[in-house]
Parts: structure tokens; sequence; C-alpha cells
């Protein structure tokens, strides 16, 4: 063996990994950033929504018949309507005007007597009452009292008042302010009543009761030649009032008049029951405007087969009936019966005062039990709620109102003179969220 030392050298592999060279297996000291730490997000809890409120329970809604009651109306007198008259009492001949102590003064209505021959003050009233076609129940003239003498009494003027039985016209019979020649028997009026205007009532209003000659006028009973009032008592007594002229017209000459609807209907459909209404006056309907209730038919109302009544517990019970008789709102005579392609067959009554009428549409074939010129009470059957004509488009009763043919909105005596079941005809409504039913009381 020789003397050289002999080396073992022996090389331990590193560990490679595919595709790792020698140099990135060697460690190198680590000179990035350290990662930034994004804290996490915090989302609050969403709160759901309350949930949507449960839809109302619409209820049905009966009305019933109210009771009717009368209506008054104002009226305010013109010039032309009352005024004072310079009367000449005269032996055999006429005997020319003269201005007596007192002088003409237009804006005060004056009553007085001076004696048997010799001129006084006598008050002319006239007016029209037309557009009052309801019975009058009372008529009362009102005027302001601007000042009342008595010789015979300390206390008031006796003042008479007299229907006029002769035409005369203020323009025509009378000067300025009016004036009247009149023969010595005085012969064109009738006393109807007599008053006594205290002395205390100066300064305030004095109402004349003229129900009896309104409602005379009204019926045509007399002949509307208007009313006298003059003073009866002692010579020199005398009252006066303001007149149509007087420079503060709240104290001018009103007529004030309670009447009752000229017209009171019925339900044209069977009692014991309220009936649904589907179309009311001017044509506002749960189903879009309804056209066929403007116009000259602005005062007419649907009514469907659809009925509703109290329950023994008080609870709004309906039903659809399937036959559903139609009777007259009034009585009346019966003016026309026919079918048209528009209407179907239809029923039209006139009743009193003259110039109204009632009118049902759209009733079935065949069923109709009335012919022209037919007296029927309030109640008769007319015929079945059908569903006939090109207006109708489901079972149900087209119920108008007109006065001398015509139903549009502004005519007065079917605005104010008409009620149905007590109510005025504007006064029905319908109801899109549960109905409104209106209960009948015709049998």
């Amino acid at each position: 063996m020789s003397g050289k030392r002999s080396w073992l050298v022996v090389l331990f592999a590193l560990p490679l990994t595919l595709g790792q060279s020698c140099s990135e297996s060697l460690e190198s000291p680590d000179t990035s950033e350290p990662p930034v730490v994004v804290p996490p997000v915090v989302v609050p809890p969403v709160t759901p929504p309350p949930p949507p409120p449960p839809p109302p329970v619409w209820q049905p809604k009966i009305f019933e018949p109210v009771e009717v009651t009368n209506k008054s109306s104002k009226r305010v007198l013109t010039a032309d309507e009352i005024g004072y008259v310079w009367l000449i009492y005269c032996s055999g001949i006429l005997s020319p005007p003269t201005i007596d102590q007192h002088g003409p003064d237009p804006t005060a209505l004056r009553v007085d007597t001076n004696g048997p021959i010799a001129s006084y003050h006598n008050i002319f009233c006239r007016f029209p009452i037309d557009g009052q076609s309801g019975e009058v129940r009372t008529a009362l003239l009102n005027l302001f009292c601007l000042e009342d003498s008595s010789e015979g009494s300390d206390d008031g003027t006796s003042i008479g008042i007299s229907r006029i039985l002769e035409d005369w016209d203020p323009k025509r019979n009378f000067g300025e302010p009016w004036t009247l020649f009149c023969e010595p028997e005085w012969s064109f009026s009738e006393t109807i009543d007599n008053y006594w205007v205290e002395t205390s009532l100066v300064g305030q209003w004095y109402s004349f009761d003229i129900t009896e000659p309104y409602q005379k006028w009204s019926s045509n009973e007399w002949d509307n030649y208007g009313l006298m009032f003059e003073a009866r008592g002692w010579f020199g007594d005398f009252a006066s009032f303001a007149s149509a002229q007087y420079p503060d017209e709240s104290k001018r000459p009103w007529v004030l008049t309670y009447h009752q609807p000229a017209l009171q209907l019925k339900m044209p459909l069977p009692a014991g029951k309220a009936w649904v209404l589907t179309v009311e006056a001017g044509g506002e309907s749960c189903l879009g405007f309804d056209k066929h209730h403007t116009g000259r038919n602005f005062y007419s109302l649907d009514f469907s087969y659809s009925s509703a009544k109290y329950d023994s517990d008080g609870k709004v019970r309906t039903s659809s009936e399937a036959v559903v008789p139609i009777l007259a709102a009034a009585d009346g005579v019966v003016s026309e019966v026919g079918k048209t392609s528009a209407n179907g067959n239809y029923v039209v009554i006139n009743h009193e005062p003259e110039g109204y009428s009632t009118h049902y549409l759209h009733m079935q074939d065949d069923l109709l039990v009335v012919n022209a010129g037919d007296y029927v009470n309030q109640g008769d059957c007319l015929g079945i709620m059908g569903n006939t004509g090109d207006f109708s488009e489901g079972v149900h009763l087209h119920f108008g109102v007109k006065w001398n043919n015509d139903g549009t909105k502004d005519v007065s005596q079917l605005t104010n003179e008409v009620t149905l079941e007590g109510r005025p005809l504007q006064d029905f409504k319908v109801n899109c969220e549960g109905n409104n039913y209106y209960t009948s009381t015709n049998q």
C-alpha cells in the first residue's frame, strides 16, 4: 500500500423538483413587503319590509228611505212687481191727482187713510209663480216696516188684504209713482184677510200670510191679478215699508214659500229589499263613464238585479234575483209602450203636475203588461227587468225622469222638485268598494 492517503468524498444530492434549477433551490432572504390584511366587510342584517295589510273587506251599504221635507224658496220682488198706488176717490166725477202731504217716495210702500173723499195710498203687488210646481204649504210676503203712525190708536195700524179681480199693469194703468184714478164704487177687489201692524214693529220685518191666494193661483182656481194692501181704521193712520227701490237691498220686499217637491217617486222595484245602483245621474259608474246618462238623459239611474237586506244578525246579505218586476214609480197615464233598437222594450208614464214623465227601459220581450192610455197606480207592474236594446250590456233597469221630455242637468223642475224615496235624484251615488243599495217602499 503506498504511502499516499486516499480521501473518500461522499456527495449528498439535494432533492430537486421537476423543472427546478439548482439556483432556485437555494434559499435567499425574503425582501417582499408583508401582505396587507383587509378586515372583513360587516354587512348589517336587512330587515324585511312588513307584510302589506290585508285588503279591506268592503261591505255593501243599505240606504233607507228618508222623509220628504218641505223646501223653501225666496224671491226678492222688483219695482214692477210691488209698488204703492195713489188712489183718488171722487163723487161722480174723476178728480185730477194732487200731491198729498206725504208726497211720492219711490223708496217706500205706504198705506194710509185720509178721508172718504181724498187721496190715499195702497200697496199693489203681483208676481209670477212659475217654477214652483210643488204644492205650496206656506207663502209669506215679508215687508220691512219703516214707520207707523196711528191717529185713533197708540199701538198700530189695521191693514186689510184684498185679492184683485181684474187685470192691471203698473206701466199701463199707473203713473210714476203708480197712480190710479178710481170710480166712486171700488169693485175690482175682494177682501181676504186683515192684519194689525204694531207700532213696536218699526225697524223690523213683518210677514203677511198669503198662502191662500198663492195656492189658488198655483192651482188656477184664481186668476193671478195680485193683491192690494190698504189701511183700515181712523183717518190719518198710516204705515210705510221699504220698497223694491229702497237703498238698502237687504230690506227690500221678498216672498218666502215652503212647498213639497212636485213629484214624489218610489223606487220602481219591489219593496222589502234594497237594490244596487250601478250608474248614477250624470253617468258615473264603476265600469267607466256611461254616456247614455248625459244630455237629455242626465236624470236617469241604472239598477241591477242584485238585492240586499239585513239578516237576523244585522249583517247585509245580498242575492241575485232571477225575476225582477218593474213597478210604476208614481200614479199616472201610460203615454208610450214600445221597442227600439237602442232602448229595447220601454214604457213611458206621464204624471201630475203636467210635464213630468218617468221612463223604464230594457225590459224583457213579450212581458210588458200595460198599454198606451192605461192609468196606473204607484206600484202597478209594468214588465220584467231585462237586457233588450243595443244600449244594454246586461240585465238592468234604466230609469229616467224628464220634464217636458227634457232631462238635462239644469232643468230646475228636476233639480229641486223631484224626490225618489225622499231623496233628490242626484243624491243616488254608486259605490265601487262595496256597492250602495237603496231600499224600496213601492208596493
